[in-house]
């Protein structure tokens, strides 16, 4: 575990800095979204195949003048049937694209759709956890993927035997898998019932069992896409971590489902 100090010092980095932004709420919550938005795009751009630097720079652009109309102009406007419906469209429209984009034919041009869905999609939805409901269901969130990446690393160091994933994730088992997963859904129980008391707390051990499996998902599937690309980490932003895609490739992943699960429970907004 010599890995485990620089781990903590990069997750406390990561973890203060969305906590901040969330605990001073406007503009704080908009500025900390825009920075780590910004980082993810850079990393995503570094991993681009066939395209020149002046066409990069003008996606990049154009996907953070979206992201910028978006949070600054209609996200207090987001809300009602028609957008819980654009909502589940664009969700499904992320999880299609991951389930595509390691075709050969898509890869190689993944750069631009990419940037779009799977990296503008999960952020607006991590914006309005942020700015639209209660903050205790965006905290249940952080919490389901914490508790499930920090138990399934402690439980693979202690009890891994069976590898998860050895050609993408070596360091990955299906023992701390299954650890992190239990845990994070009991976690998501109790926190819902004794500590939130949540009117339907029954239904979060279940969300909390679906959201750590799709996190798991996430983590892999950024581990995909760097194995393809011949590199370790997104970035170098992070100790112990990486970049910021290294660091939040679980949460982002999950954010579009997490995303649903809180339209269809109707949370109630501010």
């Amino acid at each position: 575990m010599n890995d485990l100090l620089p781990r903590i010092v990069g997750a406390l980095i990561y973890i203060i800095a969305l906590l901040g932004g969330l605990y001073f709420r406007q503009p704080y919550w908009l500025f900390v979204c825009t920075l780590l938005f910004v980082f993810a795009m850079y990393e995503w751009s570094s991993m681009k195949t066939n395209m020149n630097k002046n066409k990069t720079f003008l996606l990049t652009g154009l996907c953070l003048f979206i992201f910028l109309q978006f949070t600054l102009f209609l996200a207090s406007k987001a809300h009602g049937p028609a957008w819980n419906n654009l909502a589940i469209l664009l969700g499904t429209t992320y999880y299609l694209f991951c389930s595509l984009v390691f075709r050969k034919e898509i890869f190689a041009q993944k750069f631009a759709p990419g940037l779009f869905i799977y990296i503008l999609i999960p952020f607006t939805f991590l914006y309005m956890l942020g700015l639209a409901i209660p903050p205790n269901y965006l905290l249940m969130l952080f919490c389901i993927i914490w508790i499930n990446d920090t138990f399934a690393y402690l439980g693979g160091k202690m009890f891994g035997r069976t590898k998860l994933a050895p050609r993408i994730s070596p360091g990955k088992t299906w023992e701390g898998t299954i650890i992190g997963i239990g845990v994070a859904g009991l976690m998501s129980y109790i926190a819902a019932r004794y500590l939130i008391e949540m009117e339907e707390y029954a239904i979060w051990f279940s969300i909390g069992i679906i959201v750590a499996i799709f996190g798991n998902v996430g983590d892999l599937f950024e581990s995909k896409i760097k194995r393809r690309h011949g590199i370790k980490d997104s970035g170098k932003l992070l100790p112990g971590h990486g970049g910021i895609l290294d660091r939040m490739d679980s949460l982002l992943f999950a954010i579009p489902l997490y995303y649903i699960f809180v339209t269809i429970l109707n949370v109630p907004i501010k």
